[in-house]
Formats: C-alpha cells, sequence, structure tokens
C-alpha cells in the first residue's frame, strides 16, 4: 500500500562496531539525488469521527524511503529506507548510487547487528547516541503510533492541532534525555503519519537526527528474520 544504562564498552569490538548504529550514520550518509515521488500533506480536515480514527490507527509494520539529516560536524545527509515492525523491531539501510546498500543496521530489544564494507558483525545498542535512552520498543512505538506514548512512565506527550502529537520527551531523574519533535502529518491508507521527525538525545541536542519520509509503505507482512541479518530484499 503505497503512498510515503549504560552499558561498557566492549575492548574486544573494533572502534567502527563500537561506535554500532548512530556513528554508522554519521560516517555514511552523503548527499544523493533521485526521491520516491512526494506523498500528498493533509488536506481540509476530516470529520471529527474520522479523525480520531486516523489518529488512533496505529499500523503493525512501516517501510518508508526517507532523506536523512546528522548535525555532525561534517554536515552529511542521504536517503536511506527505514523498516519497523511491533512490537520492537527496526531496521535502517543507507543507500547508495543506483540503489545500492551501503550499511545496514537492524535488531530488537535483546540484540542488534551492523553490515559494513561487505561484513556483518554484532552492535550494542546501549552504544548508540539514543540507545542508552530510549529503547527499541520506544523506537519503534514513536515511530508507528507516537499516540500509543501517552500514559508511560517518564514520557512527556504534547498534542498539537487536531490531537496530533507534535512532542515526546523522556525523562530522567527530572531531566530530558530524549527529544522526538513531530511534523508535517499525511494520511496513508486511512493512517495519519508524520513525515517529518526530528530526534535529540539529553537536554543540548548534541546528538540529532531528523528523517523525512518521501514515502510509506503500511501493513506489510515482513519476516522478522530481516531484522537480524543483513539480508537485502528484492527491489
Amino acid at each position: 500500500m503505497k503512498s510515503s544504562g549504560k552499558n561498557s564498552r566492549p575492548a574486544d569490538l573494533p572502534a567502527w562496531q563500537q561506535a554500532g548504529f548512530g556513528a554508522c550514520l554519521l560516517f555514511l550518509l552523503f548527499l544523493l539525488a533521485s526521491c520516491a515521488p512526494i506523498q500528498p500533506r493533509l488536506g481540509a480536515e476530516k470529520p471529527p469521527g474520522e479523525r480520531a480514527r486516523a489518529l488512533k490507527a496505529t499500523p503493525s509494520s512501516l517501510t518508508a524511503r526517507a532523506r536523512i539529516e546528522t548535525n555532525d560536524s561534517s554536515g552529511l545527509r542521504g536517503r536511506a529506507v527505514i523498516t519497523v515492525k511491533s512490537p520492537d523491531l527496526v531496521r535502517i539501510e543507507v543507500r547508495g548510487p543506483m540503489n545500492s546498500i551501503l550499511a545496514v543496521i537492524g535488531g530488537d530489544s535483546k540484540s542488534c547487528f551492523m553490515y559494513l564494507e561487505g561484513t556483518a558483525a554484532p552492535c550494542v545498542w546501549g552504544l548508540t547516541p539514543f540507545g542508552n535512552y530510549v529503547s527499541p520498543g520506544e523506537l519503534a512505538t514513536i515511530l508507528l503510533g507516537p499516540h500509543e506514548m501517552k500514559g508511560k512512565n517518564d514520557w512527556e506527550v504534547t498534542t498539537g492541532e487536531g490531537g496530533r502529537v507534535t512532542s515526546l520527551v523522556k525523562l530522567r531523574d527530572g531531566s530530558a534525555v530524549f527529544r522526538a519533535a513531530l511534523k508535517d502529518y499525511r494520511e496513508v491508507e486511512g493512517v495519519e503519519v508524520p513525515f517529518n521527525i526530528v530526534i535529540e538525545n539529553g537536554n543540548n541536542g548534541k546528538e540529532k537526527l531528523e528523517i523525512e519520509y518521501s514515502s510509506i509503505e503500511l501493513n506489510q507482512e515482513i519476516d522478522n528474520g530481516l531484522f537480524r541479518s543483513p539480508g537485502f530484499p528484492a527491489e
């Protein structure tokens, strides 16, 4: 349906594996052309009943083509394919020329892996820029159905026009350790999805990742093995 605490650093892992998910993105993302067609923004407001159903609907999976940008000193940015499956499965593919796959990071609440330069190896979720503050299950929920974060312990949820979630903040000992700003909601097969998500860790925005979807597929049948190995789905 297309429309768009602290873990100790293992001494025996090479530096690029220790860097994990976040460092891989910061190192590999670069400006590339060619994006999938942009999906239309929301038009006139739906009747209250329909709007409420669209906001409360939570897909079982999401596959999106996106552009990602970091606040790394190099200012790198690039294209990616993001796949999420409830309750805690997340996979990000960094794409290169001719849609080639440069790197893959995937996993769940128990384990993660990284594929880089033809080699796949385990990674450590807690060593990623956001992994020490948000679990894979929480990240998957934010990407699939941010409204479901309402009422969760240690989370502050702000809603805006039409009841759409616009901000998520995770607190630890009274301080903000993770923030997500969500905007540009669009309808995909009856579900309202934020097409722009900016994630920061800590209170100073030292680590920041912006995701801007260009196309999304919802509720696809996705094998769990996709999140546990660098297998490449056919295009």
